[in-house]
């Protein structure tokens, strides 16, 4: 049987309690409760008074058709709230002088089954809803002891196990970004994500990584306006975001994941005190500086630059210091050397001459130049071995 939302039914009637006098009785039934005026019997009082009555459906007891006086009348034994305290005490209500008392108790007796029928499903509905709330919170705990369990299974494979030394990109709860140096010197990139359940594990061979070198610089933007105010100094520092790698990179080849770190890059500003007058200025410091990764990708065939976070220079250094851009110049320079040493046609002197192929001379002149712009060799000494080269042909 369904609640009937703002059920009302209102009775009136009049019952002569004298030769003289007439009490009016009245009742309203309510969506939860009774009330009106009628003969009230305290229970505590031992009186019998013709008052107001308010009875909630849950406090009454019984409901029953008595004889009262010279008449019938709807007694209703229950509890209401007494008129000076918070206590509630118990009474009886009679209700005489209505048509079809019968008829009226079939219907107080009707909204009171709904009533608590309703408070039934109410309770039940309560209750559901806690075991709901206690199954989704023992779920969200189960969840997240496997979430633990998985970023530190990877975190310790990864990074902690051996302590390996890493530079941090990103780190919150259950979740890092971070490069680390292998034992073999590639670069690694590691994102782990706890709480999805989720890893990438990005790698730069040591074979294909040419150099790091440091980039950028530090700005100095000056703007005039009229303003009359002072101006405390700001420092915003450099934001780096992973998460556009993460979602949108190809992690592999290109190496997608950095590439994105470069796109989340917000360098940092610096904004001096100043006071302002009539004409005043402001100074902005812009901190672009960053670490440029010369690598060879597979995907494209070709060496390609990524930038990272300046203060990841010193971790490069320390362990990957074969890299560095001076070293990797150097050492360069030195091969060619050695390289161009090597050649015959180049050191043999013009009596024991052989005769060479256009290819190899090619090969030779290009080199004998290389030599000569990058300084290492005086411009006598280029003509007189270019000279030689040209009689090999």
């Amino acid at each position: 049987m369904g609640s009937i939302l703002g059920f009302y039914q209102h009775y009136l009637g009049e019952y002569k309690t004298s030769i003289f006098k007439t009490e009016k009785i009245v009742l309203e039934i309510c969506q939860d409760n009774i009330k009106g005026r009628a003969c009230v019997y305290d229970l505590e009082d031992e009186k019998k008074i013709y008052a107001p009555f308010d009875i909630h459906f849950k406090d009454i007891q019984e409901i029953s058709v008595v004889p009262f006086e010279k008449t019938e009348a709807i007694e209703v034994r229950g509890f209401q709230q007494a008129l000076y305290s918070d206590r509630k005490s118990e009474c009886h209500v009679y209700i005489m002088g209505l048509e079809d008392i019968n008829d009226v108790v079939k219907v107080l007796e009707q909204r009171i089954m709904v009533f608590k029928a309703d408070e039934k499903e109410a309770i039940e509905q309560e209750l559901r809803s806690k075991e709901l709330q206690a199954e989704k919170i023992r779920r969200e705990r189960e969840q997240q002891e496997l979430s633990k369990a998985y970023y530190k299974e990877l975190y310790d494979f990864y990074l902690g196990a051996d302590n390996v030394p890493h530079y941090v990109f990103e780190q919150e709860e259950l979740k890092i970004t971070a490069l680390f140096i292998s034992k073999d010197k590639s670069i690694n990139i590691i994102s782990i994500d706890g709480a999805k359940s989720e890893y990438t594990h990005a790698i730069i061979s040591v074979a294909d990584i040419h150099y790091y070198e440091k980039a950028g610089a530090i700005h100095y933007v000056t703007s005039i306006n009229g303003e009359g105010h002072h101006y405390a100094g700001a420092f915003k520092p450099a934001q780096w975001k992973v998460a556009p790698a993460i979602l949108g990179g190809i992690l592999f080849g290109t190496l997608g994941m950095t590439v994105g770190l470069a796109k989340g890059y917000k360098p940092a500003q610096y904004t001096p005190s100043s006071s302002h007058f009539q004409i005043n200025s402001s100074v902005d410091t812009i901190d672009d500086r960053s670490v440029i990764l010369n690598y060879y990708s597979h995907s494209k065939r070709q060496f390609v630059d990524i930038e990272l976070p300046q203060d990841i220079y010193n971790y490069l250094q320390t362990y990957l210091p074969e890299k560095k851009y001076e070293i990797v110049i150097e050492v360069e320079k030195k091969a060619a050397i050695a390289d161009i040493t090597n050649v015959a046609s180049i050191l043999v002197e013009e009596d024991t001459v052989k005769k060479i192929s256009m290819e190899e001379f090619k090969e030779s002149v290009d080199k004998l130049k290389y030599m000569y712009e990058a300084g290492l060799i005086t411009e006598a000494v280029y003509e007189e071995k270019k000279a030689v080269l040209m009689k090999q042909i």
